[in-house]
């Protein structure tokens, strides 16, 4: 009896640190879930955009945002303000049901990096924030920029 009972639990072992865990399905839009007053100030370079906006889990389950991604920028980290020159770096954010992540006044926002912003000024860009089951697109209102175009012929 003893060495059944060992060895149901070696195989449930097995089977919990055996089985990696992903995303299943990258292109589910979520229903119940609400992304609000999204902006998005690009760096003076342009190399780097700031993201930031309210979500609204209205699920039964909590939601993991693993960071936000656009056709003109390829990663994103989730940072927290420590000091005025100090961030760190988070692997996620949890957004448990039913409440209001709001990175529109708090010191945690999402940095796009790896590209650069459009050529020409635009007011809006389509973006999909990362989640854990999967990918939600929304878009964000762009704060007024110069392209470097425009930079140089300023000078």
């Amino acid at each position: 009896m003893i060495i059944k009972v060992i060895h149901i639990m070696g195989l449930l072992l097995a089977a919990i640190f055996i089985n990696p865990v992903w995303a299943s399905n990258n292109n589910v839009t979520y229903q119940s879930v609400d992304v609000q007053a999204a902006t998005l100030t690009p760096s003076e370079d342009g190399l780097t955009a700031i993201l930031r906006f309210k979500f609204r889990n209205e699920t039964p389950e909590t939601i993991i945002l693993l960071g936000a991604l656009t056709a003109e920028f390829g990663t994103s980290e989730i940072l927290v303000k420590v000091t005025d020159q100090k961030t760190q770096k988070l692997a996620a954010l949890s957004v448990p049901s039913e409440e209001l992540l709001d990175l529109t006044t708090n010191h945690i926002f999402i940095k796009l990096a790896g590209g650069k912003m459009p050529a020409k000024p635009t007011n809006e860009m389509a973006l999909r924030l990362l989640l854990a089951s999967g990918e939600l697109p929304f878009v964000a209102h762009v704060e007024p920029y110069r392209s470097l175009r425009e930079k140089r012929k300023m000078k």
